[in-house]
């Protein structure tokens, strides 16, 4: 019975700290978020198939907790086990540096006026 209340307290707790995280909007707390989807939900959820009644407790979307343990695979299979250092895919410039370059070149030589002796 002991047991029960206690895991219903850390669930309570679990819930409340996730919901607080969840709605900033910093770059930090979304990555301290998604570290603790990955630390809170393993393979042994996924074993039991309790993503649906686990999210239920914990107030979260069944894909979230499904997401958390994708990333936990991912983490714990690469070279460098960090939870913190989640990589994100950064988006590429279209534009090479040398057509910068020549852009700059040319308004800063050929395109733009002198303007006196102010």
């Amino acid at each position: 019975m002991e047991e029960i209340t206690s895991l219903r307290a850390l669930l309570a707790d679990i819930s409340e700290s996730m919901q607080s995280i969840k709605t900033s909007k910093s770059k930090d707390d979304k990555a301290a978020y998604s570290a603790f989807k990955s630390l809170a939900f393993g393979k042994n959820v996924a074993k039991c198939k309790a993503c649906k009644s686990l999210s239920k407790l914990v107030n979260v979307r069944h894909r979230s907790v499904s997401t958390g343990i994708r990333e936990r695979a991912k983490i714990l299979s690469g070279e460098k086990k960090s939870w913190l250092d989640l990589e994100r895919e950064t988006r590429g410039d279209p534009v090479s540096t040398e057509h910068k370059q020549l852009v700059f070149n040319f308004w800063s030589y050929e395109g733009s006026r002198s303007t006196g002796g102010k």
